[in-house]
């Protein structure tokens, strides 16, 4: 009993309850997991995209045209006949006088009745005074009154050369305003620009 009492006394004392070995190092899918992907701050404001988007606000060059067009042509046109802009005109030479009372704006000379057909985008009629404002080549604005003697550049014909009514070659222009049923004329003018005369 002494030798058994001695080996009891030398040998390792009993873990105190809750104090064990320490434990093994975890292994599987777990012990060599990831770290977790960082997600995005959502404060954190997006790149500027490289190609700017235009402002709808901004006026695009063909919008602003448009708009100093409206501002010569502006209102009914009166007795004028008037065609779609064009982007030139031929600039012979023309002259006579004006009127401006009757149904339609011709001038008389050269032994004919020539109907004057002006361009929308430069003419202007004024109803309170029953002249015409015209945009000239030089970028000047020229008012004309009925009677007045006028040089008018541009280009144009005699019905009677070309074997037309005024009827037929009426219907062969592509009017902005027509000319009026009454307006009697022997030829045509293309108006490209127009001054007082002397």
């Amino acid at each position: 009993m002494a030798l058994v009492a001695i080996l009891a006394a030398c040998g390792p004392a009993p873990a105190a309850p809750g104090q064990g070995s320490p434990p093994a190092a975890a292994s599987g899918p777990a012990a060599h997991a990831s770290p977790a992907t960082s997600t995005p701050d959502p404060a954190t404001p997006l790149p500027e995209p490289a190609t700017p988007v235009p402002d709808p606000a901004t006026p695009t060059p063909a919008t602003a045209s448009a708009g100093a067009t409206a501002t010569m042509a502006g209102g009914p046109y009166g007795p004028l006949a008037v065609v779609p802009p064009s982007d030139g005109s031929d600039m012979a030479r023309n002259e006579g006088v004006i009127h401006l009372s009757g149904s339609c704006a011709t001038i008389t000379g050269r032994r004919a009745v020539t109907l004057l057909v002006w361009p929308a985008d430069l003419v202007r009629w004024n109803p309170a005074d029953h002249t015409v404002t015209f945009r000239r080549v030089s970028g000047e604005t020229v008012t004309i009154a009925d009677g007045q003697a006028v040089v008018v550049g541009g280009s144009g014909d005699r019905l009677a050369e070309m074997d037309m009514s005024a009827a037929d070659w009426i219907g062969t222009v592509p009017w902005v305003a027509r000319p009026a049923g009454g307006c009697g004329f022997d030829a045509f003018w293309f108006v490209g620009d127009i001054e007082a005369a002397g």
